[in-house]
């Protein structure tokens, strides 16, 4: 379970942006909000930035594989300005 002041964070928040190096189902975003849902405490809105599917021509060093799957900085950044 999250610790109460996230909890008490997110009911402040209003939007709960999640930033995952896993694909969209069945990473932290997935529990997440599954754990709120069950206690009736579901954010206003959601964005989660997640991993492109893993299917690319070769492999290299985590900044390069981030770069990848649509999550370097710049992007994560990016698409936090958009939201």
């Amino acid at each position: 379970a999250p610790p109460a002041a996230l909890v008490a964070q997110l009911e402040r928040g209003g939007t709960l942006v999640v930033a995952e190096e896993h694909v969209a189902r069945g990473g932290f975003a997935s529990d997440l909000l599954l754990h709120l849902a069950a206690q009736g405490r579901v954010p206003p809105r959601f964005v989660h930035l997640h991993a492109a599917a893993p299917q690319f021509e070769r492999y290299g060093s985590q900044a390069y594989m981030r770069r990848q799957a649509g999550l370097a900085p710049d992007a994560l950044l990016a698409a936090l300005g958009a939201s």
